[in-house]
């Protein structure tokens, strides 16, 4: 019934007490091997994690940097001035002190400066808006969690677009949960492939 705690009382002699000896001892492996599986998937989740989390794309840096060096040859001074300063506020977040788990309203502004850089990447070629309820400020969250999925909306929905795009990023509560949401008003995936992953 699950009770891996319960354990043979060991007062009678002979093969009885042989047999609850063996029985407490296979008890007692079967807890600690359990315990082991346990540590090793919190292990897995913490370093699947981190992986994720460190595979900041370097495309993406060097995207911006090059985006800066044009607008310096350009003698778009502002424009590179506003870039580095997103690019400094991202990676400050990015890093978090070293920290996995950091409030929402952190990643959220991480999420901003994301936008804000790959929106002058893309000279414009998306409007976002970023609209959560702030008494959600200090819930907790994996770091990077959202990022991941506005590299989606931009990549395969509306860089694809003739006309502007649009992402909308949303967090809300709801009885049980947090939601955050990215939406974009790309073309989406094709029903054939839709119906390939059903």
């Amino acid at each position: 019934h699950g009770e891996l705690q319960v354990r043979a009382k060991t007062e009678s002699c002979g093969e009885i007490r042989g047999l609850s000896d063996g029985f407490n001892d296979m008890a007692e492996k079967t807890n600690q091997l359990m315990e082991r599986v346990r540590k090793e998937e919190r292990e897995k989740q913490i370093t699947e994690r981190k992986l994720l989390q460190s595979q900041i794309n370097p495309h993406f840096l060097y995207n911006t940097l090059d985006s800066i060096i044009w607008m310096i040859q350009s003698k778009k001074y502002e424009g590179a001035g506003k870039m580095v300063s997103m690019l400094a506020k991202f990676f400050r977040i990015s890093l978090s002190q070293g920290k996995d788990i950091i409030p929402l309203q952190k990643e959220l502004e991480h999420a901003v400066s994301y936008l804000s850089i790959q929106n002058v990447r893309f000279q414009d070629k998306f409007t976002f808006t970023v609209d959560w309820d702030e008494k959600l400020a200090d819930c907790l969250c994996p770091k990077l969690v959202i990022q991941p999925l506005l590299e989606n909306a931009i990549v395969h929905g509306v860089s694809e677009l003739k006309e502007t795009g649009m992402i909308a990023v949303t967090g809300k509560e709801t009885e049980d949960a947090i939601y955050i949401t990215v939406k974009d008003n790309g073309n989406g995936m094709p029903e054939t492939i839709i119906r390939q992953l059903e």
